[in-house]
């Protein structure tokens, strides 16, 4: 019992210790860009459809993100499949031009050769929680962006599984 309790409280030090962290961080810097990104194509309302995308940069002075790059934030919940979601691995998170797709009895992908991409997300127990730093430059900052698959899927050559998908509005 007294082992728990002390786990309890290490993870509860951490966690706390982590937003901190995070509330220092995002207080020396500008937020330039933020969108949410959904799930494609699902009104079952199973999932938490909580995904964001915040983009930062350094205030004048501030050493993170470095000169000429932006700090990405993505953070959300429910990867994987239902009712468990308990999806561990890892996501491209990419830029495009094209819209996020929406398809009736076909899986919403994106071919690589469409994409930009800028990271891999760390996918944990189904939840993302993660900064990516990328330059700043125009190839960053397209309207829309996604977090999918690395590998493709069976049967689709070429297509890669788009787990979230939106539009992010920039400054």
């Amino acid at each position: 019992m007294l082992t728990s309790i002390r786990t309890i409280r290490r993870r509860a030090l951490l966690a706390t210790a982590a937003l901190a962290a995070l509330a220092l961080f995002a207080a020396s810097c500008e937020l330039v860009g933020e969108g949410d990104l959904h799930i494609s194509n699902d009104l079952s309302g199973l999932g938490a459809d909580n995904t964001i995308l915040r983009a930062y940069e350094a205030d004048t002075g501030e050493p993170v993100p470095p000169a000429g790059y932006l700090s990405l934030f993505v953070r959300g919940d429910d990867f994987g499949t239902p009712p468990s979601y308990g999806m561990d691995g890892y996501l491209f998170l990419v830029a495009t031009d094209d819209a996020c797709p929406e398809s009736e009895g076909a899986p919403e992908s994106f071919e690589l050769a469409d994409v930009d991409i800028h990271g891999i997300v760390t996918v944990i127990d189904g939840s993302v929680n993660q900064f990516v730093f990328v330059p700043d430059n125009s190839a960053t900052k397209k309207d829309q962006w996604a977090l999918i698959a690395p590998v493709e899927l069976d049967g689709f050559p070429d297509e890669h599984l788009a787990y979230r998908c939106g539009t992010v509005t920039w400054s």
